[in-house]
Protein backbone atom coordinates (compact mmCIF):
# COMPACT_ATOMS: atom_id res chain seq x y z
CA UNK A 1 0.00 0.00 0.00
CA UNK A 2 2.85 2.40 0.85
CA UNK A 3 6.11 1.99 -1.07
CA UNK A 4 8.94 4.35 -0.12
CA UNK A 5 11.77 4.07 -2.66
CA UNK A 6 15.24 5.62 -2.20
CA UNK A 7 14.01 8.05 0.46
CA UNK A 8 16.04 9.67 3.23
CA UNK A 9 15.05 11.06 6.61
CA UNK A 10 11.58 9.51 6.78
CA UNK A 11 9.28 9.79 9.82
CA UNK A 12 6.07 7.75 10.11
CA UNK A 13 4.40 8.64 13.41
CA UNK A 14 0.99 8.17 15.00
CA UNK A 15 -0.69 6.81 11.86
CA UNK A 16 -2.97 3.82 11.20
CA UNK A 17 -2.22 1.79 8.07
CA UNK A 18 -4.80 -0.89 7.31
CA UNK A 19 -6.41 -3.14 4.67
CA UNK A 20 -3.56 -3.10 2.18
CA UNK A 21 -3.89 -5.10 -1.08
CA UNK A 22 -0.55 -6.84 -0.36
CA UNK A 23 2.40 -5.69 1.77
CA UNK A 24 1.31 -2.80 3.95
CA UNK A 25 4.45 -0.63 4.39
CA UNK A 26 7.44 -1.28 2.12
CA UNK A 27 10.48 1.02 2.52
CA UNK A 28 13.10 0.05 -0.08
CA UNK A 29 16.65 1.45 -0.39
CA UNK A 30 15.85 4.03 2.28
CA UNK A 31 18.08 5.62 4.91
CA UNK A 32 17.39 7.20 8.30
CA UNK A 33 13.81 6.01 8.73
CA UNK A 34 11.80 6.16 11.95
CA UNK A 35 8.44 4.48 12.65
CA UNK A 36 7.02 5.57 16.00
CA UNK A 37 3.59 4.81 17.43
CA UNK A 38 2.21 3.36 14.20
CA UNK A 39 -0.70 0.87 14.10
CA UNK A 40 -0.61 -1.62 11.20
CA UNK A 41 -3.69 -3.78 10.52
CA UNK A 42 -4.66 -6.33 7.90
CA UNK A 43 -7.27 -9.12 8.03
CA UNK A 44 -5.97 -12.47 9.26
CA UNK A 45 -6.83 -14.04 5.89
CA UNK A 46 -4.76 -11.51 3.90
CA UNK A 47 -2.19 -13.65 2.04
CA UNK A 48 1.02 -11.61 1.61
CA UNK A 49 -0.57 -8.99 3.82
CA UNK A 50 2.69 -8.29 5.67
CA UNK A 51 2.84 -5.40 8.12
CA UNK A 52 6.30 -3.93 7.51
CA UNK A 53 8.78 -5.09 4.86
CA UNK A 54 12.02 -3.16 5.31
CA UNK A 55 14.15 -3.93 2.25
CA UNK A 56 17.79 -2.95 1.63
CA UNK A 57 17.51 -0.09 4.12
CA UNK A 58 19.94 1.23 6.71
CA UNK A 59 19.82 3.30 9.88
CA UNK A 60 16.21 2.54 10.82
CA UNK A 61 14.33 2.77 14.12
CA UNK A 62 11.00 0.96 14.59
CA UNK A 63 9.50 1.75 18.01
CA UNK A 64 6.22 1.54 19.93
CA UNK A 65 4.40 0.12 16.93
CA UNK A 66 1.65 -2.54 16.82
CA UNK A 67 1.03 -5.12 14.10
CA UNK A 68 -2.04 -7.32 13.59
CA UNK A 69 -1.84 -8.66 10.06
CA UNK A 70 -2.41 -11.57 7.68
CA UNK A 71 1.21 -12.52 6.96
CA UNK A 72 4.58 -11.62 8.53
CA UNK A 73 4.47 -8.79 11.06
CA UNK A 74 7.90 -7.11 11.13
CA UNK A 75 9.94 -8.41 8.20
CA UNK A 76 13.43 -7.50 6.96
CA UNK A 77 14.46 -8.19 3.36
CA UNK A 78 17.28 -7.21 0.98
CA UNK A 79 16.33 -8.27 -2.53
CA UNK A 80 15.20 -11.45 -4.23
CA UNK A 81 17.32 -14.11 -5.94
CA UNK A 82 19.68 -12.96 -8.72
CA UNK A 83 18.32 -9.40 -8.77
CA UNK A 84 18.98 -9.03 -5.05
CA UNK A 85 22.52 -10.38 -5.37
CA UNK A 86 23.27 -8.11 -8.32
CA UNK A 87 22.04 -5.05 -6.46
CA UNK A 88 23.99 -6.16 -3.38
CA UNK A 89 22.53 -3.74 -0.85
CA UNK A 90 22.20 -5.19 2.64
CA UNK A 91 19.73 -4.19 5.31
CA UNK A 92 21.81 -2.93 8.22
CA UNK A 93 21.80 -0.87 11.39
CA UNK A 94 18.18 -1.47 12.40
CA UNK A 95 16.70 -1.24 15.91
CA UNK A 96 13.22 -2.59 16.65
CA UNK A 97 12.16 -1.63 20.18
CA UNK A 98 8.95 -1.84 22.18
CA UNK A 99 6.75 -3.30 19.43
CA UNK A 100 3.82 -5.73 19.73
CA UNK A 101 2.78 -8.25 17.10
CA UNK A 102 -0.54 -10.10 17.29
CA UNK A 103 -1.90 -12.33 14.51
CA UNK A 104 0.79 -12.90 11.88
CA UNK A 105 2.87 -15.64 10.28
CA UNK A 106 5.90 -14.40 12.23
CA UNK A 107 6.52 -11.75 14.86
CA UNK A 108 10.02 -10.75 13.74
CA UNK A 109 11.10 -12.20 10.40
CA UNK A 110 14.13 -12.17 8.13
CA UNK A 111 13.53 -13.37 4.55
CA UNK A 112 12.81 -15.09 2.54
CA UNK A 113 14.13 -12.44 0.12
CA UNK A 114 17.43 -11.37 1.66
CA UNK A 115 19.83 -12.20 -1.16
CA UNK A 116 21.64 -8.87 -0.62
CA UNK A 117 22.55 -9.65 2.99
CA UNK A 118 21.62 -8.60 6.51
CA UNK A 119 23.67 -7.37 9.48
CA UNK A 120 23.67 -5.34 12.70
CA UNK A 121 20.05 -5.79 13.73
CA UNK A 122 18.69 -5.38 17.29
CA UNK A 123 15.21 -6.50 18.34
CA UNK A 124 14.35 -5.74 21.97
CA UNK A 125 11.51 -5.34 24.46
CA UNK A 126 8.90 -6.75 22.09
CA UNK A 127 5.82 -8.95 22.63
CA UNK A 128 4.60 -11.55 20.14
CA UNK A 129 1.12 -12.73 21.09
CA UNK A 130 -0.58 -15.50 19.10
CA UNK A 131 1.70 -15.38 16.06
CA UNK A 132 2.27 -18.54 14.01
CA UNK A 133 6.02 -18.33 14.73
CA UNK A 134 7.80 -15.97 17.10
CA UNK A 135 11.24 -15.35 15.59
CA UNK A 136 11.27 -16.58 11.98
CA UNK A 137 14.29 -16.77 9.65
CA UNK A 138 13.62 -18.23 6.20
CA UNK A 139 15.31 -18.66 2.84
CA UNK A 140 15.86 -21.32 0.18
CA UNK A 141 18.51 -22.85 -2.09
CA UNK A 142 19.17 -20.42 -4.92
CA UNK A 143 17.87 -17.49 -2.89
CA UNK A 144 20.72 -17.52 -0.41
CA UNK A 145 21.56 -14.48 1.65
CA UNK A 146 24.13 -13.89 4.40
CA UNK A 147 22.89 -12.83 7.79
CA UNK A 148 24.99 -12.03 10.86
CA UNK A 149 25.25 -9.96 14.01
CA UNK A 150 21.60 -10.25 15.02
CA UNK A 151 20.57 -9.61 18.64
CA UNK A 152 17.10 -10.49 19.95
CA UNK A 153 16.64 -9.73 23.64
CA UNK A 154 13.98 -9.14 26.28
CA UNK A 155 11.22 -10.63 24.13
CA UNK A 156 8.03 -12.27 25.41
CA UNK A 157 6.23 -14.81 23.20
CA UNK A 158 2.77 -16.06 24.16
CA UNK A 159 0.60 -18.79 22.61
CA UNK A 160 2.81 -19.26 19.54
CA UNK A 161 1.07 -21.71 17.19
CA UNK A 162 4.24 -23.39 15.90
CA UNK A 163 7.90 -22.73 16.85
CA UNK A 164 9.04 -19.96 19.14
CA UNK A 165 12.20 -19.77 16.98
CA UNK A 166 12.61 -21.09 13.44
CA UNK A 167 15.50 -21.20 10.96
CA UNK A 168 14.22 -22.62 7.66
CA UNK A 169 16.69 -23.08 4.79
CA UNK A 170 14.20 -24.91 2.57
CA UNK A 171 11.47 -22.29 2.45
CA UNK A 172 9.53 -21.83 -0.79
CA UNK A 173 6.53 -19.83 -1.86
CA UNK A 174 4.18 -22.75 -1.44
CA UNK A 175 1.11 -20.56 -1.82
CA UNK A 176 1.74 -20.19 -5.55
CA UNK A 177 2.90 -23.75 -6.16
CA UNK A 178 6.68 -23.32 -6.00
CA UNK A 179 9.02 -25.83 -4.40
CA UNK A 180 12.32 -25.21 -2.63
CA UNK A 181 14.19 -26.37 -5.75
CA UNK A 182 12.64 -23.87 -8.16
CA UNK A 183 15.00 -20.99 -7.37
CA UNK A 184 17.76 -20.02 -9.78
CA UNK A 185 21.36 -21.15 -9.26
CA UNK A 186 20.45 -23.38 -6.37
CA UNK A 187 23.86 -25.10 -6.43
CA UNK A 188 25.71 -21.86 -5.69
CA UNK A 189 23.52 -19.85 -3.33
CA UNK A 190 22.54 -21.12 0.11
CA UNK A 191 21.46 -19.08 3.13
CA UNK A 192 24.19 -18.41 5.69
CA UNK A 193 22.92 -17.64 9.19
CA UNK A 194 25.61 -16.86 11.76
CA UNK A 195 26.33 -14.89 14.93
CA UNK A 196 22.83 -14.64 16.35
CA UNK A 197 22.36 -13.90 20.06
CA UNK A 198 19.06 -14.58 21.81
CA UNK A 199 19.02 -13.12 25.32
CA UNK A 200 16.33 -12.98 28.01
CA UNK A 201 13.60 -14.62 25.94
CA UNK A 202 10.44 -15.90 27.58
CA UNK A 203 8.11 -18.21 25.68
CA UNK A 204 4.81 -19.48 27.11
CA UNK A 205 2.72 -22.19 25.39
CA UNK A 206 4.48 -22.36 22.05
CA UNK A 207 3.91 -25.61 20.17
CA UNK A 208 7.70 -26.12 19.90
CA UNK A 209 10.81 -24.41 21.25
CA UNK A 210 13.24 -24.32 18.32
CA UNK A 211 13.66 -25.76 14.84
CA UNK A 212 16.88 -24.96 12.99
CA UNK A 213 17.16 -26.51 9.53
CA UNK A 214 20.33 -25.75 7.60
CA UNK A 215 21.72 -27.45 4.49
CA UNK A 216 24.52 -29.97 4.00
CA UNK A 217 27.72 -27.95 3.90
CA UNK A 218 25.83 -24.82 4.98
CA UNK A 219 24.75 -25.31 8.61
CA UNK A 220 23.10 -22.69 10.78
CA UNK A 221 26.06 -21.78 12.97
CA UNK A 222 27.39 -19.79 15.90
CA UNK A 223 24.08 -19.20 17.67
CA UNK A 224 23.94 -18.18 21.35
CA UNK A 225 21.05 -18.43 23.79
CA UNK A 226 21.43 -16.68 27.15
CA UNK A 227 18.90 -16.63 29.99
CA UNK A 228 16.08 -17.98 27.83
CA UNK A 229 13.10 -19.78 29.37
CA UNK A 230 10.47 -21.81 27.53
CA UNK A 231 7.32 -22.89 29.36
CA UNK A 232 4.51 -25.19 28.29
CA UNK A 233 5.87 -26.23 24.89
CA UNK A 234 4.70 -29.56 23.44
CA UNK A 235 7.99 -30.19 21.58
CA UNK A 236 11.59 -29.24 22.32
CA UNK A 237 14.64 -28.50 20.18
CA UNK A 238 15.05 -29.94 16.68
CA UNK A 239 18.32 -29.33 14.83
CA UNK A 240 19.35 -30.51 11.38
CA UNK A 241 22.65 -29.25 9.94
CA UNK A 242 23.61 -26.96 12.80
CA UNK A 243 26.93 -26.11 14.45
CA UNK A 244 28.14 -24.21 17.50
CA UNK A 245 24.90 -23.66 19.38
CA UNK A 246 25.35 -22.71 23.04
CA UNK A 247 22.56 -22.44 25.59
CA UNK A 248 23.62 -20.73 28.84
CA UNK A 249 21.32 -20.53 31.86
CA UNK A 250 18.37 -21.67 29.76
CA UNK A 251 15.38 -23.84 30.69
CA UNK A 252 12.62 -25.83 29.00
CA UNK A 253 9.71 -26.61 31.33
CA UNK A 254 8.55 -29.33 31.34
CA UNK A 255 11.62 -31.10 29.95
CA UNK A 256 11.25 -32.18 26.34
CA UNK A 257 12.82 -34.82 24.12
CA UNK A 258 15.13 -33.16 21.62
CA UNK A 259 16.13 -34.21 18.09
CA UNK A 260 19.64 -33.46 16.82
CA UNK A 261 20.90 -34.59 13.40
CA UNK A 262 23.95 -33.58 11.33
CA UNK A 263 25.01 -31.25 14.12
CA UNK A 264 28.10 -30.63 16.24
CA UNK A 265 29.16 -28.51 19.18
CA UNK A 266 25.68 -28.17 20.64
CA UNK A 267 25.82 -27.36 24.37
CA UNK A 268 22.80 -26.94 26.62
CA UNK A 269 23.89 -25.48 29.98
CA UNK A 270 27.31 -27.03 29.49
CA UNK A 271 26.04 -30.50 28.50
CA UNK A 272 26.26 -31.80 24.93
CA UNK A 273 22.83 -32.04 23.32
CA UNK A 274 22.60 -35.22 21.29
Amino acid sequence: MVHLLKCKKVLLQGIIFQNSPAWNIHPELCEDLIMDGVDVRNPSYAQNGDGLDLESCKNCLIVNTTFDVGDDGICLKSGKDEAGRKRGVATENVIIDGCTVYASHGGFVIGSEFSGGMEKIIVKDCVFDGTDIGLRFKSAPGRGGWCEDILCQDIVMKDIREQAILFEAGYADRAVGRSATDSDNKEAYFPDWANFTFRNLTSVNAKAVLYANGMKGFPVHDIKFENCNFYGARAGIELDYAENFTFTNCSITPAMTNSVHHAKNILFNGTPLE
